[in-house]
């Protein structure tokens, strides 16, 4: 197993994922708890208008998240 621990449950023990999950649900209490608009705060962090987040774009996001 490289990105996390099986344990005996069979259950996959992956601290990425539990992070990432952590990340997003604080974005979406954000979200709701400032009645922010998706939209704008993607094309803000979208630095170079492709359309996506790249690694650095969605790290800057999320070092403003955590």
């Amino acid at each position: 197993m490289v990105n996390g621990i099986q344990g005996q449950d069979n259950k996959i023990f992956n601290p990425n994922l539990i992070k990432s999950k952590k990340i997003t649900a604080e974005l979406k209490r954000i979200v709701a708890k400032y009645n922010l608009n998706l939209s704008k705060i993607f094309k803000n962090f979208d630095k170079s208008g492709d359309g996506k987040l790249d690694y650095d774009e969605f790290t800057k996001l999320c070092q403003v998240i955590d």
